[in-house]
């Protein structure tokens, strides 16, 4: 049995693939399996993972009989077939540097911590780093934490990563099994599911290893999209995550209303800002959907902490009116 399976859920994933394979090939640490799992790609992608099956036999794969949609579903499949005492998600657009693996577990046996998770990179295509990473340069890596409060720290602003993580399979294996496959099975699904699988962990470390995340230029695209305004309901559900979490702690609380507010308050100025590629009919759609959110934000009866937000909070019109003229402003200068 292998120490650690790395589970790679994969879609339409031939451009990429082959260096998310390599990048786990050239580890030091080479008790591992590679598990990927297929969700019905259509292009290349199963030939390429074929023909490294055919000279590493620790390579699997699994194939999906139908596209979930997003990465959650294939990722849990190549998790619930792992063998491996841990397991770590890697993601087929993205790579992990070489002494990633050995970071990590010499780290779990360092400490016998529940989960220990990386640096992660924000990189463009072409894996050059473009922003700062996270957790940043100033986060105290060698702290000792509690899975609640680690996840507290990714509320209003991530401070860790979860890309990449290392935990026991036996721990992840029964989040899956306690989680709602159905409901939560959408591109944004991992808003909830990080936070849930930190709050089963008893301690939480961090490990300086790295692990390069691929902004690709098709999520600007799919960005501006009018499917890309449902992303606003992982908001909604994470507020209500948060309330029912933290009951008692009103500031983090009111970080996490902000949070939606302010994804709203984008989220309107994007549709003005790429208002001419709607059809009228998405138009109508997206409408309904942000003042559907907005009037679910102001059911919750929280206080805002900014006045910018109580100000907008007035009333529907005078939300579209401020966003509206903030938008044309913006277009003014660009």
């Amino acid at each position: 049995m292998p120490t650690i399976s790395i589970a790679m859920p994969a879609y339409n994933a031939g451009k990429y693939i082959a260096a998310a394979i390599e990048s786990i090939i050239i580890q030091t640490y080479t008790d591992w399996e590679l598990i990927i799992c297929d969700d019905c790609s259509t292009d290349n992608t199963i030939d390429i993972i074929e023909s490294y099956q055919k000279e590493h036999a620790n390579i699997k794969l699994i194939k999906r009989d139908t596209n979930s949609g997003g990465c959650r579903l294939p990722r849990f499949d190549a998790i619930l077939a792992a063998e491996g005492d841990f397991v770590c998600p890697v993601d087929s657009d993205d790579i992990i540097e070489e002494r990633y693996l050995e970071k990590l577990i010499y780290r779990q046996q360092e400490t016998n911590a529940d989960i220990i998770l990386g640096r992660m990179i924000i990189c463009n295509e072409e894996l050059i780093p473009i922003s700062t990473s996270i957790p940043n340069k100033n986060y105290n890596i060698d702290e000792f934490i509690t899975g609640k409060e680690a996840c507290r720290r990714t509320i209003g602003k991530w401070q860790i990563a979860m890309n990449g993580l290392l935990t026991s399979n036996t721990l992840y294996k029964a989040f899956i099994e306690s989680s709602d496959l159905a409901t939560f099975s959408g591109a944004f699904a991992d808003e909830i599911d990080h936070r849930r699988l930190l709050l089963l962990a008893e301690t939480v470390v961090t490990v300086d290893a790295h692990y390069l995340y691929r902004q690709q230029p098709s999520s600007i695209v799919h960005s501006i999209s009018a499917n890309s305004y449902k992303s606003l309901n992982a908001c909604a559900n994470l507020l209500y995550f948060v309330i029912k979490t933290f009951t008692d702690d009103k500031e983090l609380i009111t970080k996490a209303h902000d949070e939606y507010f302010e994804k709203v308050y984008r989220a309107q100025q994007k549709f003005y800002y790429h208002n001419a590629i709607y059809s009228n009919k998405e138009k109508e759609q997206i409408s309904k959907i942000i003042e559907q959110h907005y009037n679910h934000i102001k059911g919750y009866k929280l206080t805002f902490s900014r006045r910018r937000d109580r100000f907008l909070s007035i009333a529907f019109p005078v939300f579209k009116t401020y966003t509206w003229f903030v938008n044309r402003i913006i277009k003014l200068k660009s």
